[in-house]
Parts: structure tokens; sequence; C-alpha cells
């Protein structure tokens, strides 16, 4: 399995995921910090696109 790099940044405009494996790079944006949480169990399905 790929190493994973997740960060999480909180600032006055929402939260972004920033997920990092060797070749690829994704962000995802979100309104608050809780809409954020809730969405890492599923970073599989925002990966492929399917949430």
């Amino acid at each position: 399995m790929a190493k994973k790099v997740i960060s999480i940044i909180e600032d006055d405009d929402g939260v972004i995921i920033d997920i990092r494996t060797p070749g690829h790079r994704a962000t995802y944006e979100f309104e608050n910090l809780n809409q954020a949480l809730d969405a890492l169990p599923n970073l599989d399905e925002l990966q492929t696109g399917d949430l």
C-alpha cells in the first residue's frame, strides 16, 4: 500500500484536506471542520470520485 500524507488546514474560508501519495495529490474543500472530519472515513471514495 502506498504511503499517504493527509493534511487538514483550517482557515477563515473553511477547511482543506490535502492528500498526497507518490505521484498524486488531491485537495478537497469543506465549509467547516465537522464536515471535513465526517469525510475522513470516506477517503477512498473521495479519491475515486464516488463520494
